[in-house]
């Protein structure tokens, strides 16, 4: 919607279907579901695909260009028998970052870890001495609290500049630097 926001201002959510953006995805019956709500529980973004059974959901882009890029390089593996990831990434055309993190799902995921996630996954894989731990978690805590419910994937460096600042998303409340002095 361009113009105006008066229709869009009395109603609960806004959707809006498009083709998606990513090559990886620009398959037939392709498309990524936009949405704009004020619940919290609707997510963003979803990829359906239209199948023979009607329409299937696949996730976010993420999640979706992920599974479509995993299948060529195994569609390939299958092809070769035993490749390198040079030879993957000529035989897909797809980047080695691409195929490396493709064969472990997981790293794809992380960009939808919050950073309060990504801080309390940290802490509880680091060993070290109590001292060192006590100040991690001091340290961290700053950042959590500045940026926790941000999506690892939404986190801009401009972002992160307005946090050390007190500006954060206009709230001008929180201070914090990495060096865990304020």
């Amino acid at each position: 919607m361009r113009g105006s926001n008066a229709l869009t201002g009395g109603v609960d959510d806004v959707l809006e279907l498009e083709r998606p953006r990513s090559d990886s995805l620009s398959g037939e019956g392709v498309r990524v579901l936009q949405a704009v709500s004020r619940f919290s529980a609707t997510p963003d973004e979803l990829v359906v695909a239209l199948t023979e059974d009607g329409y299937e959901a696949r996730g976010d882009a993420l999640t979706a260009t992920a599974e479509v890029e995993q299948r060529r390089i195994l569609a390939a593996l299958e092809a070769l028998g035993e490749a390198d990831y040079k030879t993957l990434s000529e035989d897909t055309d797809l980047p080695r970052t691409t195929v490396r993190t493709a064969r472990n799902p997981e790293r794809a995921r992380r960009r939808d870890w919050t950073v309060a996630e990504l801080v309390g996954r940290y802490l509880t894989q680091h060993q070290a001495a109590p001292a060192t731990i006590a100040r991690l978690t001091y340290m961290t805590n700053k950042a959590t609290e500045a940026f926790g419910d941000v999506r690892l994937r939404e986190l801009l460096p401009d972002e992160i500049g307005a946090g050390r600042s007190g500006s954060r998303r206009g709230t001008g409340t929180m201070r914090w630097s990495p060096s865990g002095r304020s």
